[in-house]
């Protein structure tokens, strides 16, 4: 549909409401120029329209509203108010009869009808909310005393939900103040294959870990550095609605409702139906072993309605559980990490059953001492890394859960040390591509832990 006033008046509509995508909110707006200017995005790949075009037709950036079928009827219509003021104006008179209230491009409120809460307008509850608004096109219908007129919207209050910029050439640091801050319902992150280095938001992986955020970090050279305040990693993650898990999961459902499940390189999309929508909360609200029982039973309590955005309260119980729960695994592989392995915080999460650490660019010894703390720790892997040093004899003492030990394509040296005999529940020794350490020499091993894997 064009954008602009049309020349003849309609007769009828095809029944199908035009969707547009919500424009930015003026916060999120100017922390993405913020975010263009500080990572000099003149030398992107993709990155003209942010000179110039609608943020919500950003390359890289998808935008998510609450209600978005954007024709709506005259009645629901208002003149935005005086900004000083705070005042409504009158609604103007209308100049002749068969004209159109409001003209193309005027800003407008609009009364809407929540089904629970979203995350453009602070405060919105079910029942009526105005929303701003800019007026893209009218349509007229009938004549006379039935006139009808129609109007095309592109709301002003969308919430950034995705930032795609994965092999664009974005080089330099994140914001210290941290993305999530800027973006508080930021759901998918792809900055791989590009030049970014700094320390990286531990929040960003707070959200990584416990499932609530796909983050890609991986090919970034020089990499990013694990912040100071790494421990609390095993922490719940502070970025949630003021409202917690529910909040969380009605912002979520009410974005799914409105403008569809996929993110692409842009915004909008359409609207997803109930079944999807289920699956979307139960895949933010159960753990994998849960999602298939799960989303059952999402189905068959979700509402009838394809505009609900309510949650269920099990749903709810299942993802306060398990942002509850102690971080078990950590699997910060592929993140282009870089910096000493050896980190004193890592003592603290005593609560880790497997952690991976694969595919980044950590140096240093493996940290002993720190590992050892891990008491519940059975998986550990740190393969294809820039590891050095000795094999550390005081792993030993992790011979109460230690079933699996991948050391592979690193520069560490053997021998392996006599201790490691003692650990005899261990499954799994992966010691290959480290050229320091000879099968010959240290095959050893095997005859005192015959049920391990051992591959050099």
């Amino acid at each position: 549909m064009a954008l602009g006033r049309p020349e003849r008046e309609l007769d009828g509509f095809d029944g199908f409401p035009t969707i547009i995508p919500a424009d930015i909110n003026s916060a999120e707006h100017d922390s993405l120029l913020e975010l263009w200017a500080r990572l000099d995005g003149r030398r992107w790949r993709r990155g003209e329209k942010w000179r110039y075009a609608d943020a919500c037709e950003w390359e890289g950036v998808a935008v998510r509203g609450g209600e978005q079928a954007a024709r709506v009827p005259e009645a629901r219509l208002a003149k935005v108010p005086d900004l000083e003021t705070g005042l409504m104006p009158e609604e103007p008179e209308v100049r002749r009869r068969g004209d159109p209230r409001f003209e193309v491009d005027e800003e407008v409120l609009v009364r809407s009808r929540l089904p629970g809460r979203a995350g453009g307008l602070e405060g919105w509850r079910e029942g009526d909310a105005l929303r701003p608004a800019r007026v893209l096109f009218v349509a007229i219908r009938g004549r006379g005393v039935k006139l009808e007129v129609e109007y095309d919207l592109r709301y002003l209050d969308g919430f950034v939900v995705g930032l795609d910029m994965a092999h664009n050439k974005v080089a330099g640091s994140l914001p210290p103040s941290g993305l999530l801050r800027s973006f508080p319902h930021l759901r998918t992150l792809r900055l791989q294959s590009n030049a970014l280095q700094g320390p990286i938001d531990v929040e960003i992986l707070v959200q990584k870990v416990r499932g609530l955020m796909e983050v890609s970090l991986q090919d970034n050279a020089p990499g990013f550095s694990l912040p100071g305040d790494f421990a609390r990693i095993a922490e719940p993650p502070e970025s949630l609605p003021d409202g917690g898990p529910r909040d969380f999961l009605e912002a979520a459902a009410a974005a799914d409702a409105a403008a569809g499940l996929g993110l692409g390189g842009g915004s909008g999309g359409s609207g997803g139906g109930g079944s999807s929508q289920a699956s979307r909360r139960v895949s933010l609200a159960a753990s994998a072993g849960e999602a298939k029982a799960g989303e059952a039973k999402a189905e068959s309590e979700a509402p009838a309605d394809d505009g609900a955005a309510l949650v269920t309260d099990s749903e709810v119980a299942s993802l306060a559980a398990r942002l509850a729960a102690p971080l078990g695994q950590l699997d910060l592989s592929r993140c282009s990490l870089v910096g000493p392995l050896d980190l004193p915080q890592l003592a603290s999460l005593t609560s880790l059953t497997e952690l991976s650490l694969d595919d980044n660019a950590l140096s240093g010894p493996l940290p002993a001492e720190s590992l050892t703390c891990l008491r519940n720790l059975e998986v550990l892997s740190v393969e294809r890394n820039r590891v050095t040093g000795k094999l550390p004899a005081l792993l030993c003492k992790m011979s109460g859960s230690l079933r699996i030990l991948r050391l592979g394509a690193n520069s560490l040296e053997g021998p392996i040390p006599p201790e490691w005999g003692w650990l005899d529940r261990l499954e799994e020794l992966g010691l290959g591509g480290n050229p320091g350490i000879d099968p010959l020499r240290d095959g050893w091993l095997a005859e005192l832990l015959p049920n391990c894997l051992l591959t050099f």
